[in-house]
């Protein structure tokens, strides 16, 4: 990062109008160091936020599944690292009871080396916004894909990884994290 050499600073002080009152060296340094902040800061967001380029599409696997997969290719950037899945992409097992005339949320996430994950279910609440509203925040370095909402009246539990995600009594709501407009490549490379 580009310093001003202090002789420098007293040679332009020095030369500055007095009756501006703004010794120029002062002022340069104080502008350069605000201008290498921001530049630290812009790598710190650039390398360590987490955001979907292309968003994923979210569906069951197959008829009679318990596994959720995105039927469209998705692409992700964390942690400075670029990330994309292919097509029919299944997200990760869900794992946890649900009881009848309850709902509960699932989300999916993903690392930098392209690893998806389930996050714990939520408890069981008596809608689904409210299954929504209990949704933990984002793992740190990790990107959300989406989640899914199941609502369950069958009269019987469901069983994450074990009841069909279409069977009878069972709602399916399924939300895919929206890709950030502005990618990586339309920042600077600054490091």
């Amino acid at each position: 990062m580009p310093i001003v050499q202090p002789s420098i600073v007293a040679a332009l002080n020095r030369e500055s109008p007095t009756l501006a009152r703004l010794p120029l060296g002062d002022f340069l340094t104080s502008l350069i160091t605000t201008i290498n902040a921001l530049r630290a800061d812009v790598v710190t967001l650039k390398t360590t936020n987490a955001y979907l380029t292309t968003a994923p599409t979210l569906a069951i696997k197959a008829a009679s599944g318990v596994l959720v997969k995105s039927t469209g290719a998705f692409a992700a950037m964390i942690s400075g690292v670029a990330v994309a899945k292919s097509a029919a992409t299944d997200m990760a097992a869900l794992v946890g009871t649900l009881a009848t005339a309850k709902s509960a949320a699932w989300a999916f996430e993903m690392d930098s080396a392209g690893t998806l994950t389930t996050t714990t279910k939520t408890a069981d609440v008596a809608t689904a916004d409210l299954a929504v509203a209990a949704l933990a925040a984002v793992s740190a370095n990790k990107v959300r894909v989406g989640y899914i909402v199941v609502t369950n009246t069958s009269g019987a539990n469901f069983v994450g990884g074990t009841t069909a995600l279409d069977a009878t009594g069972i709602a399916v709501t399924y939300v895919n994290t929206a890709a950030l407009a502005l990618t990586a490549a339309a920042l600077p490379d600054l490091a």
